[in-house]
C-alpha cells in the first residue's frame, strides 16, 4: 500500500488547501519500504491527482479540505481520508500495525467517528460526504 499525507513539518497539515508538501510512504508486510517528501500545489487538484496516480498512491490522508478539491480527488483509484490530524509518524506507525486511524486521529470536533471512507468500496452517500457539512451547509448540531 502506498499512502500520501499532506504534511507541515512533522504534522498532518491541518488545512489541505494551504499544504505544500506530501509525505509519500510505501508500506508492505507491516513495514515501511520507502518514504519521500514531494512538493505539490494544493490549488491544482487535477495536477495533484495525476501526480498521485504516477506515484501509484492508493490513499491520500489530509486535514480539513474544501469541497472542490475533495470532489476531484475522490475517485476510483484514490481513496481520500480527510479530517485527520496529529503527528505524521504516529499515523504511519498505526498504519504499519494495520490499525485504523479513525477515530484516533480524527480532527477535534469531527463527528465522523468510526467511519473511514478509505475502507469503503463504494462512493459515500451524499449525507456522508463531509464531516460537518451537508450540501454546503453546516449541520445542525443540536
Amino acid at each position: 500500500m502506498k499512502i500520501a499525507m499532506t504534511i507541515w513539518g512533522k504534522w498532518i497539515s491541518p488545512v489541505f488547501d494551504s499544504a505544500q508538501t506530501l509525505l509519500v510512504v510505501e508500506i508492505e508486510s507491516n513495514r515501511i519500504v520507502s518514504s519521500q517528501q514531494v512538493p505539490f500545489n494544493a490549488e491544482q487538484p487535477l495536477v495533484l491527482l495525476e501526480q498521485l496516480n504516477k506515484l501509484e498512491v492508493s490513499h491520500l490522508i489530509c486535514g480539513a479540505i474544501s469541497e472542490f478539491p475533495a470532489r476531484i480527488l475522490e475517485n476510483e483509484s484514490l481513496k481520500l481520508v480527510p479530517f485527520i490530524s496529529g503527528n505524521a509518524d504516529a499515523v504511519i506507525r498505526e498504519l504499519t500495525k494495520g490499525n485504523p486511524i479513525v477515530p484516533m486521529f480524527l480532527m477535534p470536533g469531527c463527528r465522523r467517528r468510526g467511519m473511514m471512507r478509505a475502507a469503503q468500496k463504494t462512493a459515500p452517500a451524499a449525507d456522508e460526504r463531509r464531516c460537518c457539512q451537508r450540501n454546503g451547509r453546516v449541520k445542525n448540531r443540536s
